[in-house]
């Protein structure tokens, strides 16, 4: 019976999980500089965050994880609990504006890598997201 309780409790707490554990991966290279970033995030879902980049102010990744497939119809109806969508905006500072690079958008499972890459002549970025677990 206790063994019941807790299994019941453990599923109904997940269903109400409002932050995810992340492992992040972060690579970007312009002309000579390299900057690399390896780090764990707790994310509120549905909210953005930004990815850090020591001492670097030209660059900006902000990212939304979240469980609302609404934004792709083609995802209706096949939403699972271990299942996220990750929306990120990438940004080079310009003459000190930000200039939108990229909106890359993924979708991925629980303890499963997803990656985002954009690339042009003068810069590349990689980001390896994996969501660890819902808390």
């Amino acid at each position: 019976m206790k063994f019941l309780f807790l299994i019941t409790m453990m599923i109904s707490l997940s269903a109400f999980a409002t932050n995810v554990e992340l492992r992040i991966q972060a690579n970007w290279k312009k002309g000579n500089t390299v900057k690399n970033t390896v780090t764990r995030v707790i994310a509120k879902l549905d909210h953005n965050f930004t990815i850090p980049f020591e001492d670097e102010k030209s660059l900006k990744f902000e990212l939304t994880a979240t469980q609302d497939f609404s934004k792709i119809p083609t995802l209706k109806g096949h939403e699972e609990e271990n299942t996220m969508l990750f929306e990120g905006h990438i940004y080079s500072m310009v003459e000190g504006k930000e200039k939108l690079v990229s909106s890359p958008m993924v979708v991925t499972h629980i303890g499963s890598e997803a990656t985002f890459k954009t690339e042009s002549k003068e810069e590349f970025f990689e980001l390896k997201i994996t969501p660890v677990k819902l808390l």
